[in-house]
């Protein structure tokens, strides 16, 4: 139950890894054991959390204290424009691994605002450079697909969550 959850140490640096490392092929929310299914659930919960307050710790102080205030650009539709100078970085960070991308603010549920990433292409071997976490904002990815392919997306294996532009 959620007021007995305890935070339990997953001991891996990326959601990738994780995934990995537990051999998690088939969506593990749907397992048919409901008490793995729970522990995985919460595993994969416990895990996002952590590598988001280690992705805090990498910005400004200046930047820690918006969060802390409620008042940095991914935290609220309102900041939008705040957020433009971090879509140009991570355009070119993604330069710099030699993939191009159009990135944009995407508005997401409850207020928040994360960094949608356009590739040209799949980035294929380069999938796990792909920042899930930039600079204060979630980053969601998308590439033209083969057909037999799952579609491409951060959250679904995420590279580590230090790269901080």
């Amino acid at each position: 139950m959620w007021f007995r959850r305890r935070n339990r140490h997953v001991p891996y640096s990326t959601l990738e890894r994780w995934l990995d490392q537990e051999r998690l092929i088939e969506p593990f929310a749907a397992a048919d054991d409901a008490t793995e299914r729970h522990r995985r659930i919460m595993e994969y919960g416990d895990l996002r959390q952590r590598l988001w307050a280690k992705n805090i710790k990498t910005l400004s102080r200046e930047e820690q204290g918006q969060f802390r205030d409620g008042t940095h650009p991914s935290q609220s539709h309102r900041f939008s424009e705040r957020a433009q100078p971090v879509v140009r970085l991570l355009e070119e960070h993604l330069a710099t691994l030699g993939l191009a991308a159009n990135v944009c603010p995407g508005f997401y549920h409850l207020d928040r605002i994360v960094l949608s990433a356009e590739l040209d292409a799949d980035p294929k071997e380069r999938r796990s450079d792909l920042p899930w976490l930039f600079c204060g904002y979630e980053v969601k990815y998308n590439w033209p697909q083969v057909a037999s392919e799952p579609r491409g997306s951060a959250s679904e294996g995420t590279p580590d969550a230090t790269t901080s532009g």
